[in-house]
Formats: C-alpha cells, structure tokens, sequence
C-alpha cells in the first residue's frame, strides 16, 4: 500500500483555501464515502473534460453539468444515449411509485426478448412490437397469425376479445382504409357510427356513405333520408334518381326466391306468399297461402 489510513472513520480531507470549500473521501462500515461541505457543492469526475456529475442534491448528470432530474444523459452527437444489455433470454426495465406493493415478477415493465419489445403489468405481457414490426394486444405471437392480416393482432386466447372506440356524444368514431395520405386518398373506405343519430354507415371511393343501419335497425342502400312508407323502410334500396334495382342471381337449374312469413317456425308460416322465378323453366311463380301457386 501506498497510502494506508486506519480509524473508524478514516477520511481525506482537501481544502480550497481560495473560498474555504472542501470535500473529502472516507470510508465507513466498508463503504467509500465522497462528501462536500455543502448542498451547492457537486461531485465531478474527470476524463480529458468533465465525463460525469453528481451535484449535491443527488443529481447524476452524464455528459452535461446541469442535470435538471435525478438521471440526465446527454450526447451532443450521438443518438444511441443508454443500452442494457443481459446475458439472459430477456432484458427489461421495471417501474414503481410510492403506492406500489408489487413484488419484483409483476412490477409493470418494459423489456426485450428475442429482437421483440415487450410491455408487462401484473406479471403477464400486455402488448409486444416484434422484429417485424407486428403488434400484439394481448398477443405474444402476432407473427403466426395469417401474413396479410397480422399487422395488428388483439384479443386474449382464452376468453373474448374487443376493441371499443370511444367518442363524444355528438361526435363519431371511424375506422378509415388508405392507399395514401393526400387528399381522401387518407380514407378510401370507412366504417362510421355517428352518435349523435346513432347510426351506423360504411363509405367507399373517399369515404362516400354507400350503406345507413338506422338507431331503428333500417337499412339504407345508396340513400340518407329519403322519405317511404314507415310499414316499408325495414329495406330501401336506391334513390330518387336515376335508375336503380336489386338482383337475384341463381343457379340456371335453380330459383329465385322472395319469402314473405309471418313466424319464425320451420313449417309454411315463413314463407306464406313467394315470389320466385324458375330458371329451368324460365316462368315466374306467385304463391299465397303457404305454397298455393296463383
């Protein structure tokens, strides 16, 4: 040894005798100890410039001397600020606040695991962002799930799964499909629920409403508001320009059909009157009374 103090509390003291500041090095139970003669007072390690601080409210600043939190990095160049690295099959950070009683296996945390990042509360994983870029909510594996549709996989493997978009009383929530970001090349197609009405619509070419499902449970095809028949308007197809119309496409041996019931049984009474047409025949039928052709 070079230099060898013995005490209890063996101390080196260095004094500024410009301004009468002094810090020192001590050891205690087996600790070294850097103390300063005030609060104002920083501790700075050194390398060719000044590499780290510690200030003396405990600040830890590393590449700036003014750290403003109890952990500042700062890099004038490089982006990279901070790595952890483990030698296990996973890293991770954990969190926790004054009210936090969690054990060290559920803290929430953020974590890697095989070129994934990975988010976790209450010991189970909550949302990962693979190697790939697929996210998953409540999915672990969002890679297995089929390619085209995978970019985004949620829901839970062994109960019920959802998503619930959450709007203002008099305002909507919409699901929009691109192939763009100019114009309404940003939504092609959308799927809408205006709550102020509370009605449902799908759009195509630029978010044009195409289909309405009414609060009521009407559909409205290629129409808004047109005014029908309150016994009629479980179903109005067109406008009130142009031509319009509904096809029944079967088979050239096979019918088709237009039902008209009054129970929701298996016997006649759901298809008391018909309108079908015979394409092996080429004839069209009508039917009352269950299956009496007229």
């Amino acid at each position: 040894s070079v230099l060898f103090l013995e005490s209890s509390n063996p101390m080196i003291r260095l004094t500024d005798t410009d301004n009468n500041a002094y810090s020192s090095i001590g050891g205690e139970s087996g600790f070294l100890y850097l103390y300063t003669n005030s609060s104002s007072r920083d501790v700075i390690f050194r390398g060719s410039q000044e590499v780290a601080r510690i200030t003396g409210d405990g600040l830890l600043g590393i590449g700036t001397p003014n750290p403003g939190i109890p952990f500042h990095v700062y890099h004038a160049t490089t982006n990279e600020l901070a790595r952890f690295q483990s030698g296990d099959a996973s890293c991770y950070i954990t969190f926790g606040d004054s009210d936090s009683h969690a054990t060290s296996t559920n803290r929430p945390l953020l974590g890697a695991k095989g070129n994934s990042m990975f988010f976790q509360t209450g010991g189970t994983e909550r949302l990962r962002i693979d190697n790939g870029g697929r996210i998953g909510l409540g999915i672990a594996n969002p890679d297995d799930y089929f390619s085209s549709y995978n970019r985004v996989v949620m829901g839970r493997t062994n109960d019920t799964g959802g998503m619930t978009i959450v709007s203002s009383t008099t305002s909507g929530g919409y699901i929009s499909f691109a192939d763009g970001t100019s114009g309404n090349q940003a939504y092609r197609g959308m799927i809408a629920y205006q709550h102020s009405g509370d009605y449902m619509t799908f759009g195509t070419d630029g978010g044009l409403e195409r289909l309405r499902i009414t609060s009521g449970g009407q559909v409205r095809i290629a129409n808004t508001t047109e005014t029908v028949s309150a016994g009629a308007d479980d179903l109005v197809v067109g406008t009130t320009s142009g031509e319009r119309g509904i096809t029944i496409l079967s088979g050239a041996s096979s019918t088709g059909n237009i039902y008209f019931g009054d129970t929701d049984t298996s016997g006649v009474e759901n298809r008391m009157g018909s309108i079908r047409y015979v394409h092996n025949g080429n004839y069209m039928r009508f039917s009352t009374n269950g299956n009496q052709e007229k």
